[in-house]
């Protein structure tokens, strides 16, 4: 995988990051916060909410509607609904 401009500019200049964008001890990992997430059933309120703000992702940021179609993205998806 080829490493990003940002990737390599905290590296090259490790001084510019500022400390209290380092995580914190207290700080919860992100695949914590999402194991302990619940799915919502299809036909629920929040579910429709999710389905609307996605379509809405698509259209405002002028997206394709493949990109709905990607592995990620179907994991996301898969995961909170």
């Amino acid at each position: 995988m080829a490493e990003s401009r940002l990737w390599r500019s905290v590296v090259k200049h490790p001084e510019a990051v500022k400390q209290e964008h380092l995580p914190t001890q207290g700080q919860v990992k992100i695949t914590d916060a999402f194991s302990a997430a619940t799915k919502l059933p299809n036909s629920s309120k929040g579910a429709k909410e999710l389905n609307d703000a996605i379509g809405y992702f698509i259209a405002k940021d002028m997206q394709p509607v493949s990109v709905v179609q990607g592995a990620g993205f179907q994991y996301v998806h898969g995961e909170t609904v």
